[in-house]
């Protein structure tokens, strides 16, 4: 009989955004024959319940949050190294920047197989002060030589990795997200399922409200189209 694969994922945030969406779809969709899985982050956020409704182990870490902390980071590498040294993993899938930060460092401690990393976007490309930035950029670096793999979403982030020397140009791959099977309905159907008027036309997106995806600047447009075009919605 074929060995099983031991995989853990880690990720900052457990509050349910398009990197959660993504752990929560692995996890459930890798054959069980072949893999035991197991989910680690920070909060007690909606990852957590749906994964535990389908019987995938979790484990909380209580002090991995977005934001640095000298205190709290410490405090989360060591509750990190306490889940790999638990659950034994041939491999660590990291998402986002803290844990895959934090996630590298232990795993290479831990003497772990495989360090994969999922770039969901490199936070030292956000809007934040230039001193954060900087250690964003200091800290990939830094954890970029322990990781094994990269995977980018888009190949912006792999050029950008590239460009700022993250790690070795080898390390990185491009593999867009994925998304389950959905059915469309035709555009009038779709306007009667939402209660929206027959003659109009809706331009909307579907994202959460963080500052980075600059949805303020979609509703800014929106309106003044909108004041312009009374059949759009």
């Amino acid at each position: 009989m074929a060995k099983i694969s031991k995989i853990l994922y880690i990720i900052t945030q457990s509050e349910l955004g398009g990197a959660q969406h993504y752990i929560f779809n692995l996890a459930a969709k890798l054959p069980t024959a072949q893999y035991e899985v197991a989910v680690a982050a920070g909060g007690s956020e909606e990852l957590f319940d749906k994964l535990e409704k389908i019987g995938i182990k979790t484990f909380h870490l209580k002090d991995l949050e977005r934001e640095i902390n000298p205190l709290k980071d410490l405090k989360a590498y060591y509750q990190i190294k306490r889940v790999i040294k638990f659950f034994q993993p041939d491999i660590i899938h990291l998402n986002s920047s803290k844990a895959g930060i934090l996630g590298a460092v232990a795993g290479k401690k831990m003497n772990v197989k495989k360090i994969i990393y999922t770039v969901h976007g490199f936070v030292f490309n956000e809007p934040l002060p230039y001193f954060k930035r900087q250690i964003y950029l200091w800290a990939e670096k830094f954890s970029g030589k322990f990781k094994h793999k990269l995977i980018c979403v888009s190949d912006f982030d792999r050029q950008t990795g590239i460009k700022n020397k993250i790690a070795a140009a080898n390390k990185f791959i491009t593999i867009y997200n994925g998304i389950d099977e959905i059915k469309y309905l035709e555009p009038q159907e779709a306007k009667k399922y939402l209660k929206l008027p027959n003659d109009k036309t809706i331009i909307g997106t579907i994202a959460n409200l963080y500052p980075t995806k600059g949805l303020i600047y979609f509703i800014e447009a929106a309106k003044d189209l909108i004041s312009k075009n009374k059949n759009l919605l």
